[in-house]
């Protein structure tokens, strides 16, 4: 929508522009107020031409302040034309006697007389048909603007409201975490209670469990009991096989 109000604004802005210039060398002649209403309409145009261009870049990047201000300019743009548009058809049509008797007086032939009458009707339908256009573009394109800047807003605080969602979550989860953690049972150490006392010259270690005989599956041994029970077997070995030769 805003391509086709960039088209038609720059091309009406343009016309109108041109024509301006042209009224300067008299051709066609303009008094005051059609001078006036045709630069008028012409600034408008220009304008809408301007703020299409912005609204048109807004559009493809998906910019919502360039699509919201946009969508001002159309609002307060549409207020302008049609109040300028107004002008320039209430010229236009008061105007064209005036330029059909200028007309008519510059040539002699009946013939040439009608093609004056029929030119400035045409060109005055013309003008008027382009601002009845005109106005029913920019009214169209100011609801779709609105619409889509609407669309625009719902998006961007869906996504706002997903991320806090998902922000929540993960700070409900890292606390349902620790709880969980909190809950968990501890795992076994071994450690001993700080509350016991205990002899400086016991030693600490990871629990045993006593059995029946002595040995290597139970007890509680020492690196001297150990040392001195291998010392022993192998004597009680040594002896074995001295008694055996």
């Amino acid at each position: 929508m805003s391509l086709l109000t960039l088209l038609l604004s720059g091309a009406v802005g343009l016309f109108l522009w041109i024509e301006v210039d042209e009224a300067k060398n008299d051709n066609p002649p303009m008094d005051q107020t059609q001078r006036i209403a045709f630069i008028l309409s012409a600034v408008v145009q220009t304008l809408l031409f301007m703020g299409s261009i912005l609204g048109f870049v807004g559009a493809i990047v998906r910019k919502q302040s360039f699509v919201q201000i946009y969508s001002w300019f159309i609002w307060i743009h549409l207020c302008l034309n049609i109040a300028a548009g107004s002008f320039f058809l209430w010229v236009i049509t008061h105007t064209l006697g005036t330029g059909e008797m200028q007309c008519k007086q510059g040539v002699l032939e009946d013939g040439e007389k009608q093609v004056c009458s029929q030119v400035l009707t045409l060109a005055g339908a013309l003008l008027i048909g382009i601002v009845v256009v005109i106005w029913l573009v920019e009214i169209y394109g100011a609801l779709i603007i609105a619409r889509y800047t609407h669309q625009i807003k719902e998006e961007k605080r869906e996504i706002r409201r997903q991320l806090l969602e998902l922000s929540v979550g993960h700070g409900s989860a890292f606390r349902t975490s620790e709880v969980h953690v909190g809950l968990l049972a501890p795992h076994a150490t071994n450690y001993q209670d700080a509350n016991v006392h205990h002899e400086p010259q016991e030693e600490l270690g990871p629990p045993v469990y006593d059995a029946e005989n002595e040995g290597y599956g139970g007890g509680r041994w020492s690196l001297q009991e150990i040392s001195a029970d291998e010392k022993r077997r192998l004597r009680e070995a040594g002896d074995l096989d001295n008694e055996g030769e």
